[in-house]
């Protein structure tokens, strides 16, 4: 995908350079050339003597310029510009302009084939210069008109996390009244099986274009919060032989002779491979969240840590030795007579984080998946869901 990037204020010379060093194919274009010096200097990137050469150039046109004059003259009076737009292009305008403006070019551009987005940004020149920018997208209507269903996996439906989250989620972001939500729990499969359940939906055709995903926030709204019997009531959770995950881990290592090396090794070959798709951009769709009472931006996965060694993971304790001694050990064991210990293998480092997160991937059937804008990213064939002994946690 090519991007042209229009102005090269102070807003905008850092905010292409961002795209570019993400790897993005942009190119620049700026009335004074010398920003555009200074920036091809700085950046090494690429730029266009004419206006109209990033037209023809580009599958998205970033604006970021001064005002609704400097606007319409690019996209309305600069014919030569205007008619070497591709049809399919979308112009994306970070100008802050007046409210009647946005309306007036989406109609005018729309006749053409061309998709405009008002994107208002808010961060200022050190958020721009940081790469820490919110922005606020209006578009075409039709776009959210289309979407059927959000289905989100949560396992720990309680307090913040309560009240279907995914239908409350549909109405707080503005998606039409018509958009149904819900919110499932299979367990640590949650989010996998919203996405199943989404193609299901699509595979009935009862829906044509589902949002699945999920989202857990265990620093908000802590694991076992719900206060579930299956949990915290010893008898149904005997003779469920339900036990917490990091225990059944540990009996499956000791039932398979998984030694604490093998698992650490593992977990830093994940660490590495982790952060090798950050750094060489593969994480294309992580997006930006602002805590806007605390003026904080979260953009990053926090939980890769490139510096973790097999030295650093070998000094950890186990995590779930002192669960083991006051009687999960004794219960494994009557269940699995053949093995003579439990080995607790697993630790923070080589176990799956506590961590704030969500997710969402957008479904849809064949005749929505694929067209000159949007190309699909992968397509499900079948779906299936098993069970094993529940002791594995499993």
């Amino acid at each position: 995908m090519n991007i042209g990037f229009i102005g090269l204020g102070v807003m905008g010379f850092p905010m292409a350079g961002h795209l570019h060093k993400s790897k993005h194919n942009v190119a620049v274009f700026n009335r004074s050339s010398n920003k555009v010096e200074k920036w091809i200097k700085d950046y090494e990137g690429k730029a266009f003597k004419n206006i109209e050469d990033i037209a023809q150039f580009s599958d998205v046109i970033i604006l970021c310029i001064t005002k609704d004059e400097d606007v319409r003259e690019v996209l309305i009076e600069n014919q030569d510009f205007s008619n070497k737009l591709k049809e399919g292009t979308v112009i994306v305008d970070h100008t802050t302009t007046s409210s009647d403006l946005p309306i007036e070019l989406n109609k005018i551009l729309n006749i053409k084939g061309i998709e405009y987005l008002d994107a208002p940004i808010s961060g200022g020149q050190a958020g721009a210069e940081s790469g820490q920018l919110s922005i606020m997208i209006g578009g075409n209507k039709d776009a959210f008109n289309k979407i059927d269903d959000v289905i989100l996996g949560c396992v720990t439906q309680q307090g913040e996390q309560a009240g279907n989250i995914a239908k409350s989620s549909a109405l707080f972001s503005g998606l039409p009244d018509k958009v149904n939500g819900i919110t499932l729990n299979r367990f640590c499969s949650s989010s996998l099986d919203a996405i199943n359940f989404g193609y299901l939906k699509i595979l009935s055709g009862q829906s044509n274009l589902v949002f699945s995903g999920g989202i857990e926030m265990m620093s908000r709204v802590p694991m076992l919060s719900d206060e579930a019997s299956i949990w915290i009531d010893p008898k149904i959770a005997l003779k469920s032989k339900i036990f917490m995950m990091g225990s059944g881990a540990d009996l499956i290592a000791s039932l398979n002779n998984i030694s604490r090396e093998e698992a650490d090794k593992l977990a830093y070959s994940s660490q590495q491979k982790a952060y090798f798709a950050k750094t060489n951009n593969y994480f294309k769709s992580v997006i930006p969240v602002k805590n806007q009472y605390k003026n904080l931006i979260c953009k990053e996965d926090e939980c890769i840590r490139h510096e973790t060694t097999i030295d650093d993971l070998s000094l950890l304790d186990p995590s779930f030795d002192e669960l083991g001694k006051r009687g999960v050990d004794e219960l494994q064991l009557k269940l699995f007579p053949e093995l003579k210990q439990i080995n607790h293998i697993h630790t923070a480092g080589n176990s799956p984080a506590m961590a704030d997160a969500a997710s969402i991937t957008i479904l849809s059937n064949s005749k929505h998946s694929d067209s000159d804008k949007y190309k699909y990213r992968a397509t499900i064939k079948a779906v299936a869901t098993v069970n094993d002994d529940p002791a594995f946690v499993l």
